[in-house]
């Protein structure tokens, strides 16, 4: 099955021209991962600086720019950054949106979507969210935005490899998180359209690894209970759609576990001199726990790390960046013991 044609990659980069940020690609010497890997160019796409915050705002832009006729408003389920995203690209197009947001979100992000201009209805989580936005959508006849399933949302997101692969001139490997599948879909779908040789490495956390639950039971799984920092990469299902398209074009997936992304984040703040939110850091993550499966696939490669998002309040951060730093303490005292 072809996923994507250079035709529809094309069109979908022509609808968001101009629309959305072309968010550059950097290439860094991270001392961390130059310990492990060093005969390996590292290029990091800075997506966490894209409309909105994070990478969502092209999937939600794209849905709404295809829908036919023109939506009288529009609603989604979200533990945040896909809300701010539906809420962004609403009043972009100047409509009404009002969002299913679930009752544990972070209240910054709550926020945020609401200084947008939309109304947020808070929901009992995982798939009860979900129902909520269903009922919006019925009782006031808003087109739904999924956060993640469907060939639009995919197709925006494999707009960021292409970018990536033009800007680095090149790359041999893309590592990025999963979610639902979205992104991880997209990415694969636009590197291997491009490079049918490049490597796509995909990253969940262990107390959200639906993805890893699908493939094993060769199908779309849900579960029971999520439990992860990364609420981002925190739904409690895939689809079928997302779940056939990472099959089918994702070469690795591995699992990092909290300790791990609060590692890396510590690591992006000292050596990128960034801050994103958990969800950013789980492909740096897994470079600098899984080296050992790593460093020979990625010997003399040029590798891409997608950084997806930085939305995140101030508290929050400092507590992950101060576990990462204790993190670190612990790592280089073993190193000089």
């Amino acid at each position: 099955m072809r996923w994507l044609t250079h035709s529809k990659l094309n069109e979908v980069v022509d609808r968001l021209r101009g629309k959305i940020i072309v968010t550059p690609t950097v290439w860094a010497e991270l001392p961390s991962l130059q310990r492990l890997y060093p005969n390996t160019q590292f290029f990091f796409k800075m997506e966490h600086w894209q409309k909105s915050g994070t990478f969502k705002f092209r999937g939600a832009l794209n849905r709404l720019l295809t829908e036919e006729p023109r939506p009288r408003g529009v609603t989604a389920a979200s533990a945040g950054n896909h809300a701010i995203a539906v809420a962004l690209a609403a009043r972009e197009l100047g409509l009404p949106a009002h969002l299913a947001m679930q009752n544990s979100a972070n209240p910054m992000r709550v926020r945020l979507v609401r200084e947008t201009g939309a109304r947020v209805k808070l929901c009992d989580g995982g798939t009860a969210t979900f129902d909520c936005a269903n009922k919006i959508a019925q009782e006031e006849g808003f087109v739904f935005i999924h956060p993640f399933d469907g060939s639009q949302i995919t197709q925006a997101t494999a707009t960021i490899a292409a970018e990536m692969i033009d800007q680095a001139d090149g790359l041999d490997a893309i590592f990025t998180s999963i979610g639902g599948g979205g992104l991880s879909g997209g990415i694969a779908a636009g590197g291997k359209l491009i490079n049918s040789n490049i490597l796509i490495a995909g990253v969940e956390p262990v107390g959200a690894a639906v993805m890893l639950k699908s493939f094993e039971e060769n199908k779309a799984e849900t579960l029971e209970k999520v439990s992860t920092i990364a609420d981002s990469l925190g739904p409690p299902m895939t689809t079928t759609y997302c779940y056939e398209i990472n099959r089918a074009l994702l070469d690795h997936i591995v699992c990092v576990t909290d300790d791990d992304i609060c590692l890396a984040m510590a690591i992006i703040a000292s050596e990128l001199r960034l801050a994103v939110e958990p969800a950013s850091a789980a492909a740096l993550a897994a470079l600098l726990v899984h080296a050992e499966k790593f460093v020979p696939l990625l010997e003399g490669r040029r590798v891409g790390v997608v950084m997806c998002g930085s939305n995140i309040d101030a508290s929050s951060y400092a507590r992950h960046l101060a576990r990462g730093i204790e993190q670190q303490a612990q790592l280089e005292g073993k190193a000089s013991a």
